[in-house]
């Protein structure tokens, strides 16, 4: 396999190959071979329940990223896992696979309603293409200048959970992890009450999707530990497996 520059990536031999199941801290995996149009399968060891039982609701399952299997979403489409939080502890790594078709204000690749505490990644909330990240009890946010927009991406976003919480976030491009500047970092607590978390948009226990993801998304994994010492392996799985 090669890497920036043509640079060839080998794996000593009889090791496997790096994945985000080897993630400080991993809980949740979501990969688009996991999925059909009526559930997305949790193959982590949080076994978080993603589904969508009506129709009209349902995503697509497509192959819209290097050729891999991804489920694709038109604004109007999502999954939940129903009233959970999106992992346990106070420390909370996601990372996400996704290409945009449009972008919009506060549109989830994966969230939380920010009524019971609010969870996101996804666009910003002034619908200018960047990707947001933030944790917190009622105030915000994390808003990084990596942008949503254009071909496939990759990022994953950090909450340290500390007694003054910040957030990092990372894109992960061409087997590099860059670290983005932060914007506006007012986090304040962890998530614990109960709201709907979803993938593919922002939801309401209504159920009324507020802010839906037009695009496709690859792959949604999260952890409850720093991800910093392995950020640039995991962009080398990202390389190797989705071309990004």
């Amino acid at each position: 396999m090669l890497g920036l520059g043509g640079i060839p990536i080998a794996f000593p031999r009889g090791s496997t190959p790096f994945d985000p199941t080897q993630m400080p801290g991993f809980v949740d995996r979501m990969r688009g071979d996991s999925a059909s149009v009526s559930a997305w399968t949790d193959t982590g060891t949080g076994a978080l329940a993603f589904a969508q039982a009506t129709g009209a609701r349902q995503p697509t399952i497509t192959t819209n990223i290097n050729g891999k299997q991804t489920v694709t979403f038109n604004g109007s489409k999502w999954f939940d896992a129903g009233n959970v939080k999106p992992t346990t502890g106070n420390k909370l790594w996601t990372m996400a696979v996704f290409k945009a078709a449009a972008i919009g204000a506060e549109v989830g690749i994966i969230s939380k309603y920010w009524t019971g505490g609010a969870f996101h990644l996804g666009g910003s909330e002034e619908g200018d293409g960047k990707i947001q990240y933030f944790v917190n009890g009622s105030t915000h946010r994390a808003l990084s200048n990596a942008s949503m927009a254009g071909p496939a991406g990759a990022v994953i976003g950090y909450y340290d959970g500390g007694a003054t919480p910040s957030t990092s976030l990372w894109v992960l491009s061409g087997g590099v992890a860059t670290l983005q500047t932060v914007q506006g970092t007012t986090n304040v607590a962890f998530p614990t009450t109960s709201d709907l978390l979803a993938i593919g948009g922002l939801v309401d226990n209504g159920p009324t999707l507020h802010a839906g993801w037009n695009g496709d998304i690859g792959e949604i994994a999260m952890g409850n530990a720093d991800p910093t010492p392995k950020v640039t392996q995991l962009a080398g799985y990202v390389l190797s497996y989705w071309g990004i």
